[in-house]
């Protein structure tokens, strides 16, 4: 179920309880086109929040906001039917705050192509532990069918990070919220 999810992403700075029970508050049981709307809502008003913050030179309320519009931007995509046009479009939207955050707040994210089979790839990101070419153990991330590279950033990249642990983290063929959306590269 997504909302547990949003929820518990909160300890990493992905989510913030009250917005996500205010989100919440405005969908009626069984309405995912509601529910997508009260996400895009959050999403755009804690992303301009961000935006605003970055602009005015507050660097680490940027990022804080960037990574919770990170984390709604994939709630407003989630339960999106494969032609609809928004879909791709939030993908965008969740990759380029998630990415905006890690920036602001000095984490250096490098966007990977692994490579697969018949000549294709799988993308990723290669985050280091700290700025020294120091030999680590990388943890290898995977997400399941129904999450992202980003979403496991905070379920469980940024604890692999603080303990010394570079981090990579790989998107698996099949996984229906990013199958569509090839954006992982600039």
């Amino acid at each position: 179920d997504d909302r547990s999810e949003l929820v518990g992403v909160e300890p990493a700075g992905g989510a913030a309880i009250g917005e996500c029970f205010a989100t919440v508050s405005k969908v009626k049981d069984g309405d995912l086109k509601g529910w997508g709307a009260a996400w895009e809502e959050t999403a755009t008003r804690i992303e301009e929040t961000a935006a605003s913050a970055e602009s005015e030179g507050h660097a680490i309320s940027a990022a804080d906001a960037y990574l919770r519009a990170s984390t709604y931007w994939r709630a407003a995509g989630f339960f999106l039917e494969r032609g609809d046009e928004n879909r791709i479009a939030f993908c965008k939207k969740q990759r380029h705050c998630f990415r905006s955050s890690l920036r602001l707040a000095g984490v250096a994210l490098e966007a990977v192509d692994i490579p697969f089979e018949n000549g294709k790839t799988l993308p990723g990101y290669f985050i280091k532990a700290s700025a020294t070419n120091e030999p680590r153990a990388t943890s290898i991330i995977l997400p399941g069918g129904d999450t992202t590279s980003e979403e496991h950033y905070l379920m469980s990249g940024q604890a692999a990070l603080r303990r010394g642990y570079n981090v990579l983290l790989v998107e698996i063929p099949g996984q229906r919220l990013v199958d569509d959306c090839p954006v992982y590269h600039p």
